[in-house]
């Protein structure tokens, strides 16, 4: 999921969001990248779209646009009901909560964070930016405390996960005064914002019941999902 703050209503819910304030054991070969060696063997994880190309018509770097623009608006009781987006044939996980339950249409692809953070014009610091450079740079001074990235489908370990390295463009978005960042907002509020993170795009998987398990150390994310992909 996200990995940041909250308001002091949704720390308990997030709990995880916050230790991105503490500094946490640096992940060697920040960020990631896919080797040509790497693209010449093939796609390690043939259940993940490969991080150069464009499911759906998109690159993963406006897919997590798409991912921010939905998640950033969510409520503390969304986040904690681990609430499902959709784009088209792409649904939206979030991560951070212990365990999650959700169910999928079939032939839906699903589009998560292992570990993200984004800065924004609404925000205080240490997640402020009045420019994009300005946020750019405040994503990328936390992205380096991720820690150790492990996702496993179905018992199956996925492998690179530092390959799916993903750096968003500046991006607007909108929230309201309830919204799970605790951002300040009398009513409609809309900002700017940039992230940074790594990212999966699964693609779709069989009917029945699925468990993916997203864990990133520095960042204090340990999700399980039970996933239901209907029939």
């Amino acid at each position: 999921m996200t990995i940041r703050r909250a308001s002091p209503t949704a720390i308990s819910l997030l709990i995880a969001v916050a230790l991105v304030l503490v500094p946490a054991v640096s992940l060697a070969g920040i960020p990631g990248t896919t080797t040509s060696a790497k693209l010449a063997a093939g796609n390690p994880n043939p259940t993940v779209s490969p991080i150069q190309s464009r499911p759906y018509g998109k690159t993963y770097s406006e897919w997590s646009v798409l991912w921010w623009q939905f998640f950033l608006p969510l409520t503390a009781a969304e986040f904690a009901d681990c609430t499902i987006g959709h784009s088209g044939k792409v649904a939206f996980l979030v991560t951070g909560p212990a365990t999650c339950t959700g169910s999928v249409d079939p032939g839906t692809a699903l589009f998560f964070p292992v570990a993200n953070v984004e800065c924004s014009s609404l925000e205080a610091p240490p997640f402020h930016g009045d420019t994009p450079a300005e946020r750019a740079n405040c994503a990328a001074s936390f992205i380096g405390s991720v820690g150790t990235l492990s996702v496993t489908l179905d018992n199956t370990e996925l492998k690179d996960l530092t390959d799916y390295h993903v750096v968003s463009p500046d991006f607007p978005f909108t929230v309201g005064p309830d919204n799970v960042f605790g951002i300040t907002c009398a009513n409609e509020c809309s900002g700017k914002s940039s992230g940074e993170g790594y990212y999966l795009m699964l693609t779709p998987l069989t009917p029945g019941e699925h468990t993916i398990h997203i864990s990133a150390t520095g960042f204090g994310i340990d999700t399980t999902f039970n996933l239901t992909v209907r029939h």
